[in-house]
């Protein structure tokens, strides 16, 4: 069983334009609006590929019966956790003239505290069974404090399960303290987290080395365009990406669709390779569609099956 959790929730708004002009009038030919987040958006991508997941998550009271009907529609089981303020509003601005995509955030509009943790970690770990898979991914909104995935993991590893983390920031710093099985950063949160020089791959190894002494199993650090890297305390693993869509695409949920495919063939017991070649297929499949993970599942697996994984020296 996998388990994902989202903390800091969105409201996306992703306006296809056929030729954005700033500082004018512009008229979108197609809108489209839905609850976001990574570990959301990670849990539909799971469900799209074929699995069951569970998903917990904070949600703005007044967007939680829409938020409701979302996930159930999408096959997501949700526990979401209604709490004062809204999902934060986020625009995203697809030029398909120039194929440029805008992404703008806004601050977390939820109003949390400790106490609202405190039930999303009980609820998540009554239902825990040992080998279950926990999924953590995003921000950590205001109102909880830095250590909360580190918190988090920690408890759920008690439990017996198994932890796997795709944060940045003081989230990503104190979260792979807990020692998660899976990290997987791109490699700007890496170097950005902890301050190391991440600008060739020689230096993204030697930061996932880091990370591997610290005592997680598994580092993926994606690359965007230039694919990903892989380490373990085994092998080192590049994974080449595939060739560039043809015309526009989108970016936006690439990698939260890389990380819940990536978790579903963990969850299945596939070997390494094969799951760093469905989440790649997945990430691939997920440009072709606007918006967060609305992507075609025969596409990506198709694609999965064109994705390279070979060993490299470290």
């Amino acid at each position: 069983m996998i388990h994902f959790v989202n903390l800091n929730a969105t409201w996306d708004t992703v306006l296809l334009c056929p030729a954005l002009k700033l500082g004018a009038v512009n008229k979108a030919g197609a809108v489209l609006s839905y609850p976001g987040g990574k570990g959301n958006n990670a849990a539909r991508a799971a469900a799209l590929m074929g699995a069951k997941p569970r998903l917990f998550a904070f949600c703005g009271k007044q967007d939680h019966a829409a938020a409701a009907r979302f996930y159930r529609d999408k096959g997501v089981a949700a526990k979401l956790f209604a709490v004062p303020g809204h999902n934060r509003p986020c625009a995203i601005l697809l030029d398909a003239s120039k194929d440029q995509e805008t992404v703008i955030n806004s601050p977390s509009q939820l109003k949390l505290n400790q106490k609202n943790m405190d039930a999303l970690k009980r609820a998540l770990i009554a239902v825990l069974r040992p080998g279950d898979l926990v999924s953590l991914s995003g921000s950590i909104p205001e109102g909880l404090k830095p250590e909360t995935y580190r918190d988090l993991i920690l408890a759920c590893q008690r439990a017996g399960a198994v932890a796997m983390l795709d944060a940045h920031g003081p989230a990503l710093r104190h979260g792979v303290e807990a020692a998660p099985f899976l990290v997987k950063p791109n490699a700007d949160e890496l170097g950005e987290a902890f301050g190391w020089k991440v600008s060739n791959r020689s230096q993204i190894l030697a930061a996932a080395k880091r990370i591997l002494k610290m005592g997680s199993r598994v580092v993926v650090v994606t690359l965007g365009e230039r694919g990903a890297l892989c380490l373990t305390h085994r092998e080192a693993l590049y994974v080449a990406p595939l060739p560039r869509p043809r015309g526009w695409h989108s970016s936006v949920g690439c990698g939260d669709a890389f990380f819940g495919a990536l978790a579903l063939g963990m969850d299945r017991g596939m070997d390494l390779k094969d799951c760093l070649k469905l989440a790649t297929g997945a990430a691939w499949a997920n440009l072709h569609a606007p918006g967060a993970v609305f992507f075609d599942r025969k596409l990506a697996l198709a694609q999965a099956g064109q994705v390279r994984v070979s060993r490299i020296g470290l």
